[in-house]
């Protein structure tokens, strides 16, 4: 099945300080869908500790999108 023909779906982990729960539920379920049906990619917040919790926890091989949405207030 090429690209063209998959079901997008994009999933959006909010994250700027402790990496957790939700984190682990929606990497859950990106593990659970097939890559052959479905084009994923996982958006989510700068932080500094995804990228270790990713490497433990996501099975698949899918593009992951850092967004600095961040408040200004907090930069």
């Amino acid at each position: 099945m090429t690209h063209n023909n998959k079901t997008k779906i994009a999933f959006y982990a909010s994250q700027f300080e402790i990496i957790g729960g939700d984190t682990h539920y929606i990497l859950d379920i990106i593990n659970g869908l097939d890559q052959d049906k479905y084009a994923l990619k996982l958006f989510t917040d700068l932080n500094h500790l995804f990228p270790k919790k990713v490497s433990k926890w996501l099975k698949k091989d899918i593009e992951i999108i850092y967004l600095d949405t961040r408040p200004l207030l907090f930069k």
